[in-house]
């Protein structure tokens, strides 16, 4: 493989969620509404494209919110939200690093304007070799122009990389470009298809 494509949450990044779950439940709301929201294609999508900033879609998303639930509990929601945090799952970077320490590792994301900053507070502000964020580049997975960007940007072919992700959808439109995909359900799965792969050469 000459280049490895990683996608950022629910591959490296794991949210806890407790927190929005707890308030939801405290609030009377129905559990997941928060991010039903957040997740509305009406809203997100205008958010990884690079339409609107991160901090315009929060707004939108506690707008709709209030507009069910009220004012209170919009503001207590989205702000339970704001304070979430997360695991990064170190070891699965380092063992890839290790496997293939001359192969580029190139971060891959739908994610929105606050992308940079999140990774800096991760640790992880230098660690990849590119960073391909969706609001950057105004295209967003499973579009194939996404993946041909992607591409462009460290020079190799879909066929000699390496595509990995939590979401099926994303995993099948790179896997008909030729990429040697890898559907990420957890670890303990994932791991050996991706040595499987990175030992072919």
């Amino acid at each position: 493989m000459d280049a490895i494509f990683l996608d950022f949450d629910g591959v490296i990044r794991h949210w806890r969620t407790e927190a929005v779950r707890e308030a939801e439940a405290e609030l009377g709301c129905p559990a997941g509404c928060l991010f039903q929201c957040a997740f509305d294609r009406q809203r997100l999508i205008p958010a990884i494209t690079g339409r609107v900033t991160h901090e315009c879609w929060q707004s939108k998303v506690r707008q709709a919110l209030a507009a069910d639930w009220g004012e209170d509990a919009a503001s207590r929601l989205v702000s339970a939200w704001q304070a979430a945090t997360w695991d990064l799952d170190h070891a699965l970077l380092s063992d890839i690093r290790a496997k293939r320490p001359d192969r580029p590792i190139v971060l891959v994301t739908n994610a929105t304007s606050s992308l940079g900053a999140d990774l800096e507070r991760c640790g992880l502000g230098g660690y990849f070799d590119s960073v391909v964020n969706s609001s950057e580049i105004g295209v967003a997975k499973p579009d194939a122009g996404f993946f041909e960007h992607a591409l462009a940007r460290v020079g190799v072919r879909a066929d000699r990389s390496l595509f990995v992700d939590d979401s099926r959808t994303n995993v099948a439109a790179a896997r008909d470009l030729n990429f040697q995909s890898i559907h990420f359900e957890d670890r303990a799965t994932a791991w050996p298809a991706i040595v499987e792969i990175l030992d072919r050469g």
